[in-house]
């Protein structure tokens, strides 16, 4: 029977609710906390209510067709909800146990605030990003005098990738020419997809022990490689005694290991990096806006890049 449609028998409130997309914001446990921003959308809140229910298998969702109800609950009532749903890819490697961001918020979390995104230690970045955006030009510049075409998604990947990997390493991990680049970032694009696939495991836990689709299958072989790779420049790091003479991020979470074991591990070190590698399979716009306010200041150059 379509949802939007009740028997003339039946009063309003027992019809079910309309089957209308909805648009994400935040979850919280095994319920997720959804807001209808699409001014069309409001008439099924003068049936239905500002505040709906809608559940798939285990999954419950709330659907807020109120500004003021979602104000309350994302501005006034944040922390309470900071918590989010924990999808069956994410569990490969124990990473749903120790990564922040699918952890409560607690003491990782200030770890960010306090040692990683100082304003010291990003304003000493400043020059890193005009020396690995410059990077990028002298790439294209060489290109175009030789005639190659340009793969426009690797390019700004590896332009990322090396961004992070100096402020966290103070090392190139990759470079426009290399085989190896193309494997990382293969590594990175398989972990993001298998995290963002629809799961049936994730309606219908008991299908778990199946992994109908293969998704936690990819997702421990992807999460497998990266975490090897990473464990193998901090054992590196660690090898070298002493840290080296570089102030980078890698630095800070060793320390922060080495003062307290018990409450930030090695697990937990490597799994910080791991998050913050899992943000480079950043969209080629992102270099864009890089590239006009480090290295394109002038106004004829700006409008070059933003008519590309």
């Amino acid at each position: 029977m379509d949802s939007h449609q009740c028997p003339q028998t039946r009063p309003p409130e027992t019809c079910l609710a309309p089957t209308r997309p909805v648009r994400a914001s935040d979850h919280w446990e095994h319920v997720t906390i959804r807001y209808l921003a699409t001014p069309n959308h409001n008439q099924p809140s003068q049936t239905y209510g500002p505040i709906m229910s809608l559940k798939l298998g285990t999954m419950t969702t709330i659907v807020f067709s109120s500004s003021d109800g979602a104000e309350e609950v994302f501005k006034r009532h944040d922390k309470n909800f900071a918590n989010k749903t924990v999808i069956d890819a994410v569990r490969a490697h124990d990473n749903d146990k120790l990564s922040m961001g699918w952890q409560p918020a607690d003491a990782h979390w200030r770890i960010c605030h306090t040692e990683i995104f100082t304003v010291k230690r990003l304003e000493a970045n400043q020059g890193l990003r005009q020396i690995k955006v410059q990077d990028l030009l002298d790439h294209v510049l060489e290109c175009s005098q030789t005639g190659r075409a340009i793969h426009i998604a690797q390019a700004g990947f590896i332009t990322s990738l090396n961004f992070l990997s100096n402020t966290i390493f103070s090392m190139d991990l990759a470079h426009y020419d290399s085989e190896k680049s193309h494997e990382f970032m293969g590594l990175v694009k398989g972990l993001f997809d298998a995290f963002s696939k629809p799961n049936l495991t994730d309606f219908f836990p008991i299908l778990g022990f199946l992994d109908p689709q293969g998704i936690r299958r990819q997702s421990e072989f992807y999460m497998g490689n990266l975490l090897a790779i990473l464990n193998d420049i901090v054992n590196t790091r660690l090898e070298s005694d002493g840290h080296g003479d570089n102030d980078d991020m890698l630095n800070a979470l060793i320390k922060l290991h080495q003062e307290n074991e018990s409450k930030f591990s090695r697990k937990d070190l490597i799994v910080v990096l791991l998050e913050y590698k899992g943000h480079l399979y950043t969209p080629f716009p992102s270099v864009i806006c890089l590239l006009r306010e480090q290295k394109l200041p002038q106004p004829h150059w700006n409008g070059q890049w933003r008519n590309y």
